[in-house]
């Protein structure tokens, strides 16, 4: 029996709500420990909190800021897994699951290096475009105020995996039970820009959106779009931190030289990573097809 139009918009709303709300939650807890620390703490404290007060609570707060984000990950990210077994089994009571060969775990090591190096050579077109970025993936200034070690497992690992047990565990995989591959991928895209802080980082998340995509077709697994992601938000954040890639701003000629070559082998290793991966036998969900499955009401 095919589901409803309603229930299907519900679908795709409800994981969204639950990831934001969950967030929310961790967020608030922390903020009530740190006032009830803080007014533990501070005999003169009132209940009418002062600009001075509230100023201060948001000062520790965004010490913590990553911390924070840590402990929500760890919260939403199970139940993101919970929604894509409840999927996987679902789909498997109505006939509908396809099995795949497992890939090797040895070319999942190619993905990461692809993600970072992704992540570099858009960044540099970017600044010879004569657009000024702030840092890598446009990242605020607020998430860079702890240790490295911490802002590496927030943003580096934990954040990157939930977005993607997210758009395309969750969201992509259900979008694509009404419509096309190449229509599914389209509109999860368009979505993931939405959390841009600027048009080169929408454009950049609207690339890594459809290469996300067409990683999870190949390997048939969460786990290529995860490592993606992850392998070009450590580099951003080593970059942002530590200036891994300093020497390359030397000269304008080491630069452009660098940039050219980024390019280079991020084509080469998407090609590497096509040749290994793809199962000639298997259909091709990026064939191009006239007869495009439209049916998404």
């Amino acid at each position: 029996m095919q589901e409803s139009f309603g229930k299907r918009i519900w679908r795709l709303i409800y994981p969204m709500l639950t990831y934001m709300a969950v967030l929310r939650f961790v967020e608030f807890m922390a903020l009530s420990l740190i006032s009830m620390t803080y007014m533990m703490n501070n005999k003169n404290f009132t209940v009418r909190i002062s600009p001075e007060v509230q100023s201060e609570l948001e000062k520790i707060y965004s010490e913590y800021i990553n911390e924070i984000n840590i402990a929500a990950f760890i919260c939403v990210i199970p139940l993101l897994i919970l929604f894509m077994y409840l999927d996987r089994k679902r789909m498997a009571q109505a006939g509908k699951s396809e099995a795949h060969e497992k890939t090797s775990l040895y070319k999942y090591i190619f993905v990461p290096v692809l993600g970072a190096l992704c992540c570099v050579a858009w960044t540099f077109m970017i600044i010879m475009g004569g657009f000024k970025l702030n840092g890598m993936n446009n990242y605020p200034d607020v998430f860079f105020c702890g240790k490295t070690v911490i802002e590496l497992i927030a943003l580096g690992i934990l954040s990157p995996a939930a977005n993607e047990l997210l758009l395309r565990g969750v969201l992509y995989n259900r979008l694509k039970e009404n419509t096309s591959v190449m229509l599914s991928a389209l509109m999860i895209s368009f979505f993931s820009m939405f959390s841009a802080y600027s048009i080169p980082e929408a454009v950049y998340l609207f690339i890594m959106s459809l290469l996300s995509v067409y990683l999870y077709e190949r390997y048939h697994s969460i786990i290529a779009p995860v490592l993606l992601n992850i392998g070009a938000a450590v580099i951003a954040v080593l970059e942002r931190e530590e200036k891994v890639l300093s020497t390359l701003y030397s000269s304008w000629s080491t630069f452009l030289i660098s940039t050219i070559g980024f390019v280079v082998l991020t084509i080469l290793l998407l090609c590497l990573i096509e040749k290994l991966v793809l199962n000639k036998q298997e259909k091709d969900p990026f064939e191009i097809k006239i007869d495009i499955d439209m049916n998404i009401m």
